[in-house]
């Protein structure tokens, strides 16, 4: 009897709850919402549920139930997260760790400067620049900036003369070439004796030397008394002529030298450069001290 009481009592509260709850939905303001929703509908073409005459009270509750979710979940808005919320957010998935894609500031190339010197060098280093393509040398001598194809003085033109017996030493050329080099300096030496052996009419139809002035120093250096009465070479002989020609003159501090080197013979130094043969100077200046500096010592052995 308790139970069928039950149900009796659980009826009437689900109808008088139904009434009410459709009563303050459709007439009172406060609920004004769900009835602007309602009519939104309406407006975009949905059929306004109506209310069957038919069906029970019950089913009248349960279908307002459901109308009543479906209205807050259309007028529920959906806000934007904001960037600090996008940004703390971590994503984890299949137990995996956050992946940082943020790069690191020690994963951005490094611009390494020229006042930045490697642990290894010391100050007052030689910073050399070359471009290869323009043909352009610049250096960095005594933290100053020296065009190789502009005046040298004679401290700028000493450091990269060392740097050039350091090159030389590390980068220079390799054993098998230095080998084929003297050879063929010994076939000269091996030429010049039996030129020296010949009749002089046959050593005036030989074919004439291309570089006269080689051919000169090489003639007298033949010459045995004389290079036994002097201690220095020709080519240093005539370079002290040379260096009292350009004294206090601007190609003084372009480093004209004329020396004689081993395995290569006479040769012709301006700044960093070295020259086998005089024409391939291009500063004609330069040429006509060199032949002045030749003739002056040529004179002076007609004198003794």
């Amino acid at each position: 009897m308790m139970d069928a009481l039950t149900y009796i009592v659980a009826m009437m509260a689900a109808l008088v709850f139904g009434w009410i709850g459709y009563f303050l939905g459709n007439f009172f303001p406060v609920f004004g919402k769900a009835k602007k929703l309602k009519q939104t509908k309406q407006a975009m073409g949905r059929k306004k549920t109506e209310v069957d005459p038919v069906k029970t009270n019950v089913q009248k509750a349960i279908d307002w139930l459901l109308e009543r979710d479906l209205e807050e979940g259309l007028g529920q808005q959906v806000e934007a997260p904001s960037r600090s919320d996008v940004e703390d957010e971590t994503h984890q998935e299949d137990d995996h760790d956050r992946v940082n894609i943020t790069p690191e500031s020690g994963t951005i190339p490094r611009v390494v400067y020229v006042n930045e010197l490697p642990p290894q060098i010391g100050e007052g280093a030689i910073v050399l620049w070359h471009d290869k393509r323009r043909k352009k040398l610049v250096a960095r001598v005594d933290d100053e900036l020296v065009d190789l194809d502009a005046g040298l003085s004679n401290k700028q033109h000493g450091a990269l003369s060392m740097l050039l017996v350091d090159l030389q030493e590390r980068v220079g050329i390799s054993a098998i070439l230095r080998d084929a080099i003297a050879e063929d300096t010994d076939k000269v030496i091996k030429e010049k004796d039996r030129q020296h052996k010949v009749p002089h009419k046959e050593e005036e139809l030989a074919k004439p030397s291309f570089n006269p002035l080689k051919s000169f120093v090489n003639y007298v250096q033949a010459d045995a008394p004389k290079l036994e009465d002097s201690l220095e070479s020709i080519p240093d002989q005539i370079n002290e002529i040379l260096q009292e020609l350009i004294k206090d003159t601007p190609l003084e501090k372009q480093g004209v030298l004329m020396a004689d080197w081993p395995n290569r013979g006479v040769v012709f130094i301006v700044g960093v450069d070295v020259y086998d043969d005089i024409h391939k100077i291009p500063d004609s200046e330069i040429r006509f001290a060199i032949r002045t500096a030749v003739k002056k010592w040529e004179e002076s052995q007609v004198e003794d």
